[in-house]
């Protein structure tokens, strides 16, 4: 949906986030939709409540700093009239890597905005993501933003853009993301961090991880935020803060895929679109723990580990990337799938990831043992190259004894038979929308990834189609549309209901049927 905003959509949003074992959200990076605030107080979900994206140096020629100077203390009253009466808001973010807080003015700038919020709300801590590293070399010719560069920007050719984060993305996708947390840990970068962060109830840090044990150790008085993280630093942060009261939460980047920094964090295979000859295909970001249509990720089974959501899980690189390559993305842990399933790919090499947060873990392919290891707390995952061979594959969580089983993951591989699975979700709360997967499974369910096919729908009675996707980042059609090619074997679509029971037709190269839907029936 975007930018629209439904009471519904908002609640399935925080649902999905507390699915992954999150307890908190940061409104990266505008003040957050009361519809989504509502469900927030209802259902659990903490809140960091943050107000812009940029000061007055800036990101973009035309971006928000033309105005902010001007009108910052209007915006922070109506943010803070907006959510004062929302418990699920605990602090304030006054703003997400604005280098200002490197020198004199923006150190300023951050005391008086830090003092209006407590006069507008004495009862919340204020906070802002700074970027550590890009404030260590902001004195320097290699900073990352300045007037000169936006203008820079606006004259360059057109290219797949991610809006005011496009310097950044573009720089750590190029360098590495080990470079700038090892800059991170630089004598400068608390030279021109320390007065920001003095000017602030908690330090919010930007991929600042190798900086928290000595920041804490040198200011006795100081709180850490881990404002936005790497979701490979998760198990390292898990196992960090257990007895460090005062670093006080880790916000990875990022909970749910959406539309903007499009095609940034895709690992997408380089023989399925031309995203460099046409760039104007990019349409999400896909470097989430939840892909677009909602579905959890490989990368998000690792999350959910980390977060004892569960004990085990398994994802697997397909034979079909590695050998076809892929496009790197510097937010990404893996492009690992959850699936078994590589039809025509059989003794190719595939790279298999097992997530635990047991002692041990056995691995075995067919009942072959591949690996029996020790899980190393700080990365909770192994990594193993095999040849695929169809059939099964089942990792077991070991206790200490290296022999009790505390928990265990299968992945199978599909049949042969293919048809269209579908289902609808379960929404607990009286919804206008019906979320319909459509996927290329087998007759026991299993998604086969590589069996894409166009799906059209047609013949729609009782409702109307509103939106019809996949979770491919590389998009040409968009979502309003009653065609859609599947990706990785899956797609969605959204009905909006007219009366209480929707059909539709669906027309495919594998099988075409009517299918027929209820309101609040599975």
């Amino acid at each position: 949906f975007g930018a629209e905003s439904y009471r519904e959509v908002e609640y399935r949003k925080v649902r999905q986030i507390k699915e992954l074992g999150y307890n908190s959200i940061r409104s990266a990076h505008n003040p957050i939709v009361k519809d989504f605030l509502d469900a927030c107080d209802e259902l659990g979900l903490l809140v960091m409540d943050e107000y812009v994206d940029c000061w007055y140096i800036p990101k973009n020629k035309y971006d928000y700093s033309l105005y902010m100077k001007d009108e910052y203390e209007k915006d922070l009253f109506d943010m803070v009239e907006k959510d004062y009466s929302h418990p699920s808001v605990i602090f304030y973010s006054t703003g997400n890597e604005v280098s200002e807080t490197a020198f004199p003015e923006g150190i300023e700038l951050t005391g008086k905005m830090t003092k209006l919020l407590h006069e507008l709300d004495p009862y919340r801590f204020v906070t802002c993501g700074i970027n550590v590293f890009f404030n260590g070399i902001s004195h320097k010719s290699m900073a990352i933003y300045s007037k000169e560069k936006a203008e820079e920007e606006a004259k360059s050719k057109p290219k797949p853009s991610g809006g005011s984060s496009d310097v950044f993305n573009n720089l750590t996708n190029r360098i590495g993301t080990e470079l700038m947390k090892i800059g991170s840990a630089f004598k400068i970068v608390d030279k021109y961090t320390k007065d920001a962060f003095a000017n602030l109830d908690i330090a919010g840090y930007n991929y600042g991880i190798n900086r928290y044990l000595k920041d804490l150790k040198k200011y006795p008085n100081r709180f850490i935020c881990g404002t936005e993280t790497f979701i490979f630093d998760a198990a390292k942060f898990y196992e960090m803060v257990k007895d460090k009261p005062r670093i006080i939460g880790d916000f990875v980047w990022t909970g749910l895929d959406y539309l903007g920094e499009a095609g940034f964090a895709s690992m997408i295979n380089k023989k399925d679109f031309p995203y460099l000859e046409d760039p104007s295909g990019w349409l999400t970001d896909e470097g989430a723990r939840k892909d677009i249509i909602g579905i959890t990720t490989s990368e998000g089974n690792y999350q959910e580990v980390v977060l004892r959501k569960k004990v085990i899980d398994i994802g697997v690189v397909s034979p079909y990337d590695i050998k076809s390559g892929y496009r790197k993305a510097a937010w990404r842990f893996n492009n690992a799938l959850k699936s078994y399933t590589f039809d025509g790919f059989e003794k190719e090499k595939c790279i298999i990831y097992v997530y635990a947060n047991s002692p041990y873990i056995r691995l075995y392919q067919n009942n072959k043992l591949l690996k029996m290891t020790k899980i190393n707390p700080k990365k909770c995952y192994i990594k193993l190259t095999t040849k695929y061979i169809p059939g099964e594959l089942k990792a077991d969580a070991l206790a200490d004894d290296k022999t009790t089983i505390i928990s265990t993951a299968i992945l199978k591989t599909a049949g042969k038979d293919t048809c269209i699975g579908y289902y609808k979700e379960q929404l607990p709360e009286e919804n206008r929308f019906a979320f319909v997967h459509l996927d290329v499974v087998d007759s026991n369910g299993i998604i086969k990834p590589h069996m894409e096919t166009e799906i059209e729908i047609k013949n729609i009675t009782g409702g109307k189609l509103v939106r019809f996707g996949s979770p491919a980042s590389y998009n040409k059609v968009g979502y309003l549309t009653n065609k859609v090619t599947t990706y990785h074997g899956m797609s969605m679509a959204i009905f909006e209901y007219i009366d209480n029971e929707i059909s539709f037709d669906i027309i495919t190269n594998i099988e075409s049927k009517t299918i027929i839907i209820k309101k609040g029936a599975s």
